[in-house]
């Protein structure tokens, strides 16, 4: 594969056969340049969209703290251990958006109180716990 444009140091566009995808992976994008070669065993998970999602997914990863990217893969992986199953790779992406929303609205001293949390711990009885 090769690199059409980085996004950030984990995260950037690439050229498949052809084909625009995003991979992400620890310092992928670090030291890097357009045209570089990237290899598989680099990559920790690869985002085919279409062109639409394609665009604010670029812009979404270039734009947002790379930690919020970390801590969702490491929560999904914390739920994807514990479920024993395997969660839509497109989860890292809302997560790593919503984390990053709630993260400024707290430095911004606003603070949302969820009224449906009650409802949620007992639907969700399972997911309500890996979230904790």
């Amino acid at each position: 594969m090769k690199i059409k444009k980085i996004l950030n140091q984990n995260a950037v566009l690439v050229d498949d056969q052809g084909e625009e995808k995003v991979a992400i992976g620890k310092g992928i994008g670090f030291d890097k340049k357009r045209n570089d070669l990237l290899f598989s065993h680099d990559i920790e998970r690869l985002f085919i969209l279409e062109p639409e999602g394609q665009m604010k997914l670029q812009t979404l990863l270039s734009q947002i703290d790379e930690k919020y990217l970390f801590a969702a893969e490491k929560i999904i992986n914390h739920a994807e251990t514990v479920l024993m199953e395997k969660l839509n790779e497109h989860l890292l992406i809302v997560l790593t958006d919503h984390i990053a929303f709630a993260a400024q609205n707290i430095k911004d001293g606003i603070f949302l109180r969820n009224k449906l949390l009650p409802e949620i711990e007992v639907l969700y009885r399972e997911e309500f716990t890996i979230a904790q």
